[in-house]
């Protein structure tokens, strides 16, 4: 038990990461290695040009010097990513990350010249910060798009857990990056030379680089961006003019696509590309402006043609490119057809000899007659497709805005109402309408109706702009529907994060040496390894032993006691600013704290993602997540600005000051992220809510009014008890431990013989611990969500008999006897309970809870196989 805990710890489950997981594990462990020698060569320059054991420097110049760049950088960001598409990121991500490996050499460079000449500190930090932002604003969403498929599964607890075991992993590595950067500091302080230290860092980047590259191709992401989806309709194209389909899977696979991929393929211009997402009135563009009237015939057509499909297909004849009009809510799944349906008409057009063919009308007989093959081809196609590994849900396909609306179809060889609406960022969207009419003289006409829009003052126009650079793309139906009230509130709390953080830095930058004649960059140093030691050793034990899941179960609680962890950590680095002398005891202090507290609340972050975003796996909308929460730390951080140097400037070295600035903002920093996440509204059980729900149910409160996550959540506690309630529930124990006697002497093998025939029929098994006051909870093989919920709910009709019961009448008949009786009312109660849960609006359907999407109750490993053998 204990070697499979530890394995579990250490190496995540392989169903739910994918296949080139591990090698991308390897490869990471060697870049950190080389990368561990390369950051130390330049480990002590930072510390010498800020003036650690300089008696006559301060941290303000550093602090200064620092929200100058920081200024710079945010402006910088928000600009350029403005102008950068992150679908566009996403989609050619691997080409944004090869540049990326070239671009981190340059970056590398800033602390070897601050090295050189450290009299440049402010310069060279600057030029830095400018650089790696604008690197950070193409390159942060290209990789989280590259890598959302190494982790395949939305369950935030599964997640926390594979998260877990990689930090457990990068600990041990740790230890031996510690050791490797404690042997170079030391050669570098026995007077080496610059010039070797340049050959070094030479050889070093040159033995990195092609370790990265490797790192970015060997991924074999499971989403189709336009140039995967050409090598896959290639191969669906070769292999089915063969006799045999046996290798079919793995001619689609991702695996097989991967290696074929062309790195460039976006750069040069090619015939017949399709463009999707286009406006109406560039559906069917002609060569020459007067054909319009058979434009419009066209379009008339054509929209005959695909009334019942997600997209209309057209033309642009004088770019030479098949554009594609998509419907609004279609999804993901009409792009990938309207690819196919104009891939099969490129190779017409590409392989066609007869003039005839490349006029507007000829083009658009084309498109009608290659419908039939993408209405045939495509079930196969998409059934082979998922066989073969590939997500059909979302894609990575860079398109346009504009989405068609629905229209009356019935009326298509009349007048008919077109209108098109395109988002603006901020839940708000722009409008397009046209009327499709035949004229007098017998022509067909497209004409563009005017809307009347309401004017826009210019803080208006600037406040929609902000919330485009700052919301989700899909804002509000991409994310959860309190959203917006979250965010506030989190703002808020960061904003305290914020504003205590300078007085916190300046008190760090204290503690380092700054000023202090008798401290080293060298000392520093060493410290910082000592200490590092002590907390990769306690963050491997606690990372070991702990349940990541627990945290993502109970996210909000686990929010305020990080918060609480932070603080204190905080505290302390103003304690090691009063004492820096003591500095290695009050950075033991609060590596301690960070490593016991860290990889026991992990997995709450990663559960408030999940839920903002509904469990979205989609690699564009991570990729454009990832830019507007950036854009949201920058503005927030330019905001703040100027109150964080007037507080830094009001504070100055006051010890008194210092202490109630940050005592007041960390107060307000706990009540703030309360608030945030008292606002979550979550649709799945975890212990909390799912007492208040069965509480709920038991006092009467029977109607679905009554049952709603809404309610449920305005009465959830933050703050559980700290002492366990009597005959609470523990799910999926050992069968040996389903029924414990108080006197141990007592047998109890003939009442659980009893309580396994009556649950025979059962997917767990119900029993009790009467020494530990405890119920217990058997689970068999299979037993999904529901099984789980049943026990609970049976467990909580007996602890409510038990709890009245006094402790001289605790036996194994009297608690087996209650266990049996309140049996067959859990039975009669739970298909209406269920009923009521669902109409209410948990996520509690057949589908949800067969699946595991209903409950994180995080039960034991142990099953019971129905043969009553214990697995």
């Amino acid at each position: 038990m204990a070697t499979s805990r530890w394995k579990s710890s250490l190496v995540p489950d392989s169903s739910i990461v994918c296949n080139e997981f591990y090698i991308i594990r390897k490869l990471n462990v060697a870049q950190s290695l080389l990368g561990k020698i390369r950051s130390a060569l330049t480990a002590t320059s930072l510390l010498f040009a800020i003036g650690v054991g300089d008696p006559l420097a301060t941290p303000m110049n550093y602090l200064l010097i620092s929200e100058l760049n920081s200024l710079f950088g945010r402006v910088l960001g928000l600009c350029l990513s403005s102008f950068c598409s992150t679908a566009l990121l996403a989609e050619y991500a691997r080409l944004v990350l090869t540049a990326n490996v070239f671009l981190n050499i340059i970056s590398m460079l800033f602390p070897i010249l601050l090295m050189v000449d450290p009299s440049r500190l402010a310069m060279l930090t600057m030029a830095e910060t400018l650089f790696n932002t604008a690197k950070a604003v193409c390159v942060s969403p290209a990789s989280a798009a590259l890598s959302a498929h190494l982790l395949q599964t939305a369950d935030p607890a599964k997640r926390a857990e594979v998260n877990s075991a990689i930090s457990n992993q990068n600990k041990f590595l740790s230890l031996v990056n510690i050791a490797i950067k404690l042997a170079v500091v030391s050669f570098v302080e026995n007077g080496i030379d610059t010039d070797h230290i340049w050959k070094l860092w030479l050889a070093l980047c040159l033995a990195i680089l092609p370790l990265d590259i490797y790192s970015i191709y060997v991924h074999q992401p499971t989403t189709l961006n336009w140039e995967r989806f050409r090598i896959v309709l290639g191969a669906w194209e070769e292999i089915r003019k063969g006799p045999s389909l046996a290798d079919l899977s793995f001619q689609l696979s991702p695996a097989t696509t991967a290696t074929k991929e062309r790195l460039l393929s976006g750069l040069f211009p090619e015939e017949w590309k399709v463009e999707l997402g286009v406006a109406l009135d560039e559906a069917l563009v002609p060569l020459h402006d007067n054909q319009n009237a058979d434009a419009a015939k066209g379009l008339q057509l054509l929209l005959n043609a695909h009334r019942e499909d997600g997209y209309i297909l057209g033309t642009c004849m004088k770019s030479r490119r098949l554009r594609v009009v998509l419907k609004e809510g279609k999804g993901d799944e009409a792009q990938l057809v309207a690819c196919l349906h104009a891939h099969k008409v490129a190779q017409i057009l590409q392989n066609t000899t007869s003039s005839s063919e490349e006029t507007l009308s000829g083009v658009v007989s084309i498109i009608l007659s290659a419908k039939e093959y993408v209405q045939h081809d495509w079930p196969k196609l998409r059934h082979n497709l998922s066989k073969a590994g590939w997500r059909i849900d979302y894609n990575v396909i860079c398109s346009g805005e504009w989405r068609l609306m629905p229209y009356d179809q019935s009326s298509v060889d009349s007048t008919i109402h077109l209108r098109q609406r395109r988002p603006r960022g901020s839940g708000t969207y722009s409008h397009r309408s046209w009327l499709l009419f035949r004229c007098i003289n017998g022509t067909t006409e497209l004409q563009e109706k005017a809307i009347e829009i309401p004017t826009e003052n210019v803080l208006e126009s600037s406040i929609v702009a902000i919330k485009g650079a700052m919301l989700p793309i899909g804002y509000p139906g991409s994310v959860a529907e309190e959203y917006m009230q979250y965010q506030l509130w989190d703002t808020l709390q960061v904003m305290m994060s914020e504003l205590r953080s300078i007085i916190i830095r300046q008190a760090n930058l204290i503690g380092l040496g700054i000023g202090l004649a008798n401290a080293s960059p060298m000392g520093t140093v060493l410290t910082d390894c000592a200490v590092e030691v002590l907390g990769t050793c306690l963050g491997l034990f606690s990372g070991m032993t702990a349940d990541p899941r627990g945290s993502a179960a109970a996210m909000k609680s686990w929010r305020i006691y990080n918060t609480i962890s932070s603080i204190a950590r905080c505290l302390l680095t103003l304690v090691n600013a009063s004492f820096p002398r003591r500095r290695f005891y009050t950075r033991c202090a609060i590596t301690t704290i960070s490593n016991l507290m860290a990889p026991r609340g992990a997995g709450a972050s990663e559960a408030v993602v999940m839920h903002l975003s509904k469990n979205s796996l989609s690699p564009a909308f991570i990729a454009d997540v990832e830019s507007k929460e950036s854009n949201q730390d920058r503005l927030l951080g330019l905001l703040l600005l100027p109150a964080r140097i007037g507080l830094i400037f009001w504070v100055g070295t006051d010890v008194i000051n210092a202490w109630s600035v940050a005592i007041l903002l960390s107060g307000l920093h706990i009540i703030l992220n309360a608030m945030a996440v008292r606002v979550l509204v979550l649709k799945t059980f975890n212990n909390e809510r799912l007492r208040q729900v069965l509480t709920a149910w038991e006092i009467g409160n029977k109607a679905p009014a009554q049952l709603t996550p809404s309610l449920i959540a305005s009465r959830e506690r933050l703050i559980p008890d700290i002492f366990p309630k009597d005959w609470e529930v523990d799910l999926g124990v050992a069968l040996d431990q389903a029924l414990v006697a108080l006197n141990k002497n007592e047998s109890s093998a003939e009442w659980l013989k009893l309580l396994l025939n009556k649950h025979q029929k059962d997917a767990y098994v119900l029993g009790a611990c009467l020494s530990s006051r405890r119920l217990r909870v058997v689970l068999k093989e299979g037993a999904d969500d529901e099984a789980q919920l049943m026990a609970c709910l049976h467990a909580h009709k007996v602890a409510k008999v038990l709890r009245t019961t006094p402790l001289s009448r605790y036996t194994l008949s009297g608690a087996v006897n209650v266990i049996l009786s309140t049996k067959k009312n859990v039975q009669v109660e739970w298909p209406i309970l269920q009923a009521n849960l669902e109409m209410a609006g948990w996520n509690i359907t057949k589908e949800a809870m067969h699946s595991g999407r209903s409950c994180i109750l995080n039960p034991g490993p142990q099953r019971m196989k129905y043969q009553l053998k214990q697995e």
